[in-house]
This record gives C-alpha cells, sequence and structure tokens, in this order.
C-alpha cells in the first residue's frame, strides 16, 4: 500500500481536463490520489470527491450569475480593491481545511487560484503546487472583468503565492510576469498531449 497521498484541487470537470489527467496518469503509481472536481476523472484508483457536494456551490453560483448579469447591465463598477475574504469564502476555507486534515496528503496540487489560501494555512505539513494553466489575472482584459475579477485574482498571487512551494507555468511569458510581478519562480510544463510515436 502506498503511504504517500496526493490531493488534487480543481472545479474543472475531471474526465475532461487535458493537463489535469496527463498530470494524474503520471503521478497515480507513486502515491494514492484524491481528487476534486465537477466530474469523475474515471481513472482507476483515484478517489474522486465531487466539488459541488463538497462545498456547496449553489448560493456561491447564484451569487456569480447576478454579478455576471450586473457586469452586462453595466452597473457602475467600484473602484476600490476587491475584498476576497466574505462569509461565503470563510466557509469554503473552513471546509477545505477540514477536507486536508480527513485526506491528510503529503502534496496538494492545485489548479485554481481559488484554492491559493490552502498554502498559507498555519501549521501545514504539506507540500503546495500550482498548477497554473493560464495567468489568471490577466484572463480577461476587459475593465468590467478587470474590476471584478483580476483584482481579486492578483489579491490571490500577491498574498499567497510565495507560500507555495512550486509553481508550474505554461509559456516563458507568463513565467517572467510571475517573477517580475510576484517575485515567484516557476518552471515551464507547456499545454502538449502526450506523444505516442
Amino acid at each position: 500500500m502506498k503511504n504517500h497521498k496526493t490531493l488534487i484541487l480543481t472545479i474543472r470537470p475531471l474526465h475532461k481536463a487535458p493537463r489535469v489527467l496527463r498530470q494524474i496518469e503520471t503521478i497515480k503509481n507513486k502515491t494514492t490520489i484524491t481528487a476534486i472536481g465537477t466530474t469523475d476523472p474515471k481513472i482507476q484508483g483515484v478517489e474522486f470527491i465531487e466539488y459541488k457536494k463538497l462545498f456547496s456551490l449553489g448560493k456561491v453560483r447564484r451569487r456569480l450569475l447576478k454579478l455576471k448579469k450586473s457586469l452586462y447591465k453595466r452597473i457602475p463598477i467600484r473602484t476600490e480593491p476587491v475584498n476576497t475574504i466574505s462569509l461565503d469564502t470563510k466557509t469554503f476555507l473552513k471546509r477545505l481545511k477540514c477536507l486536508i486534515s480527513e485526506v491528510r496528503p503529503s502534496v496538494v496540487i492545485i489548479h485554481e487560484p481559488e484554492w491559493l489560501p490552502c498554502a498559507s494555512f498555519e501549521d501545514r505539513n504539506y507540500t503546495v503546487i500550482f498548477n497554473a494553466h493560464e495567468y489568471f489575472p490577466l484572463q480577461r482584459e476587459t475593465d468590467e472583468w478587470q474590476q471584478r475579477f483580476g483584482r481579486k485574482y492578483h489579491d490571490l498571487y500577491d498574498k499567497h503565492l510565495k507560500d507555495i512551494d512550486l509553481l508550474i507555468n505554461v509559456s516563458p511569458g507568463i513565467q517572467k510576469k510571475c517573477l517580475d510581478i510576484f517575485n515567484k519562480q516557476s518552471i515551464l510544463i507547456p499545454n502538449a498531449p502526450f506523444y505516442d510515436g
């Protein structure tokens, strides 16, 4: 039996998330894997926990939909930085801490910035890897999106990137941006399929 445990955290549908699936295939023979996502990766030996059951997305999704609608209605945008600590966030972090304490992983691999706070939990005894699929603070460059979401992601990077153990980026440009803006070194793993030659 494997003693090493890995917890993979994403909000993606795992059965069709190529970068996450390649990662699972690469490490599955070396570690016991628990994966959080919106769909089962359907890989033998991987324990799957559905994200919405664990984190009760109903209320959060409704609020995000309202927020998106408000953006399209051109409601005046707040100019002050987005406060990333809300009641929903506190509930989310509490459940995340409980999950980590139950799984007791050696390594936590995250795929979205929303999971970054787990790198800064007090008394953590696991390695945190952020496998960033893109540069999230500039995912979209419209003024509306930047005011609502870009600032939030920038704040998460600014607060937590320093605490992660390994940052993986997909391009030299993003690697340079993370170093220049957040003083965080990273390694490159481009988005490329397995070679079957």
